[in-house]
């Protein structure tokens, strides 16, 4: 059963997002995964920790840093043996630069938007990802936490 309409949600801050029932839509249309709605971020977060878990040298550790979104906390998360999870204080987005990052890449290159389709967004946000990864002193800039240099 739907909870929400399908399609796309309202803008924010210029930036037409989709309700995750049309992205489960989606997946289940393009690669056949049936699974219940709330363990998709799950899934996708498993996908992104194997990822990573590949890129780790033989012998290293990898520690990622994340929010508390549910699908990075879920008890049946299966975390690689190389990687540990750091949580983030909850409803604290000022300790997460990636938030500052998402604002800027929707301020410089994503708002203001109408997509016409779910490719037309994927290329949108990878047109802003490499324009944004192009300017590693903005990265820096963005990231930079005055009151961290005190530790």
């Amino acid at each position: 059963m739907r909870m929400v309409e399908s399609g796309p949600i309202p803008s924010v801050h210029g930036v037409v997002r989709w309700r995750l029932v049309d992205l489960a839509g989606w997946i289940h249309d393009e690669y056949g995964i049936v699974d219940a709605e709330t363990t998709l971020g799950r899934i996708l977060m498993k996908q992104h920790l194997d990822e990573i878990s590949a890129c780790v040298d033989k012998g290293c550790h990898a520690v990622l840093i994340h929010d508390r979104a549910g699908w990075h906390t879920s008890q049946k998360l299966d975390v690689p043996s190389n990687i540990t999870l750091l949580p983030l204080p909850a409803k604290a987005p000022e300790l997460n630069p990636v938030e500052n990052v998402w604002q800027f890449m929707r301020d410089n290159w994503l708002s203001n938007r109408i997509f016409t389709s779910y490719d037309d967004i994927v290329d949108h946000c990878c047109e802003a990802w490499n324009s944004f990864v192009d300017q590693p002193w903005r990265i820096m800039s963005i990231g930079i936490r005055e009151w961290a240099k005190e530790f």
